[in-house]
């Protein structure tokens, strides 16, 4: 008894819906989707440009929101290192500040 064609494709199916290969078929259907997009891109169908054109806006409107909290975060440390430097600056005046009125034994 052979086994039906329906067996063999459970059987590649559950082989890659494994939790190591499920992220390398994503991948490799990845790769092949783009590769399939340029090759019908180079012959100007108008249905591929579009596509074309909306997956290059999605990723750039995506890249601009991953990108806003990093930035944020890059404010924020530069911002604090500058509070810290200038607090450190206010005491080191202050320091010289009191010195110089033990000096002149003004008070």
């Amino acid at each position: 008894m052979e086994p039906s064609r329906d067996d063999f494709v459970i059987a590649i199916r559950s082989a890659f819906l494994k939790k190591g290969t499920q992220q390398r078929f994503s991948l490799i259907g990845l790769i092949f989707f783009s590769i399939i997009i340029i090759v019908l891109g180079n012959f100007n169908f108008k249905a591929i440009n579009y596509l074309k054109i909306t997956i290059k806006e999605i990723v750039y409107r995506s890249s601009f929101i991953i990108s806003v909290p990093e930035n944020y975060l890059k404010k924020t440390i530069t911002a604090t290192k500058k509070h810290f430097e200038l607090y450190d600056d206010y005491e080191i005046l202050k320091l010289e500040l009191d010195t110089l009125k033990k000096k002149k034994n003004i008070r």
